[in-house]
């Protein structure tokens, strides 16, 4: 199976926010609202269209932030989606490296 296929198929029965599909692995409510926080931050800088996907894998507690093909890492988009990221997300992969955000109790 071809990459876009594996990810039509992965994402097809996930929610959607600003066109950002996400999936909490089993539907965890504050997994959910980290995904949203950190998509709807992203969408008010205007930086949704970079996000293919995200995944929490709630067995492993790690985010994975899934960006279009082509995003430097030492972009300033990157750089954006990084602190948002920080700033909404408890653990998280992007662009190959793993983050960790604040405390959210």
């Amino acid at each position: 199976m071809d990459e876009e296929r594996f990810h039509a198929d992965f994402y097809k029965d996930a929610r959607r926010l600003h066109d950002v599909p996400y999936i909490s692995r089993y539907g965890t409510l504050e997994e959910e609202l980290e995904m949203e926080r950190f998509i709807k931050e992203a969408a008010s800088l205007w930086l949704n269209t970079y996000l293919r996907g995200i995944y929490y894998d709630s067995n492993a507690s790690l985010c994975l932030i899934e960006t279009v093909n082509g995003l430097s890492p030492a972009s300033d988009a990157a750089a954006q989606l990084t602190r948002a990221a920080h700033k909404h997300i408890a653990q998280f992969e992007l662009l190959g490296i793993i983050g960790h955000g604040g405390s959210f109790k």
